[in-house]
């Protein structure tokens, strides 16, 4: 196949994959909106019928599938971004970025930019919203450091909550699995991996604790002048 042919099949292939992909937004939106108009007239009917605990709790059933199913929807469109724009990031940038008024936030990471996916931010929030869901009740803070090796660094991401069963530190990263979605963790190490970096969980009784090593030539560490 000539060079002249090969750039016409591309570009081809170029213009299909964003019609695709213009096809998957409208559609996504449309069912968004779809969802929107089935919650409303259920929460009406729920009002109607309010009566008796048991219809109540049916009612009750169905919102919570409405939410299930539009976090997935949204998560379509976050997962199907990853990969696409990785960049150099400050890490202390994205943390301030970030506002959670369940739990203080403690940034130990001046002067650290990583590059990794454009979906950086959504590693964090993930992570944070991981403590203030299933952190426990007493749980008030998560603090963000680093610690520099010979091959790279681990970033590390710790709150004072309940901590992380020994027999669940792997399957939380796997799709479906938790109480919600199942995706928030799934997604983040999938973000992470795009340029070479790793996560896992190394939490005791004390606490969650994640490790998210960046290995060498993937990250810069500018000294306070």
């Amino acid at each position: 196949m000539s060079t002249d042919n090969k750039n016409e099949e591309q570009v081809l292939q170029d213009k299909n994959q964003k019609r695709f992909q213009i096809m998957v937004s409208i559609t996504r939106h449309d069912i968004i909106n779809q969802l929107h108009v089935a919650m409303g007239y259920t929460a009406l009917a729920k009002d109607l019928c309010q009566d008796t605990q048991e219809q109540y709790k049916y009612f009750k059933g169905i919102e919570v599938a409405h939410e299930k199913i539009q976090r997935y929807i949204l998560f379509t469109h976050e997962y199907e971004n990853i990969g696409k724009e990785p960049k150099w990031q400050s890490i202390s940038e994205i943390i301030q970025s970030i506002s959670y008024d369940e739990v203080i936030i403690r940034d130990e990471c001046s002067g650290l930019s990583v590059f990794a996916d454009s979906l950086l931010e959504k590693v964090f929030s993930n992570l944070i919203d991981n403590t203030v869901r299933h952190g426990g009740k007493n749980v008030t803070e998560a603090r963000i450091s680093y610690c520099a090796f010979e091959d790279g660094i681990n970033i590390i991401y710790e709150d004072d909550g309940v901590g992380i069963p020994s027999d669940q530190k792997k399957k939380i990263f796997e799709k479906g699995y938790g109480k919600n979605t199942g995706l928030g963790l799934f997604l983040v190490r999938q973000i992470l991996s795009t340029t070479r970096i790793s996560i896992r969980e190394t939490g005791g009784t004390n606490g969650a604790r994640f490790e998210i090593f960046v290995p060498k030539g993937e990250y810069l560490i500018k000294e306070d002048e």
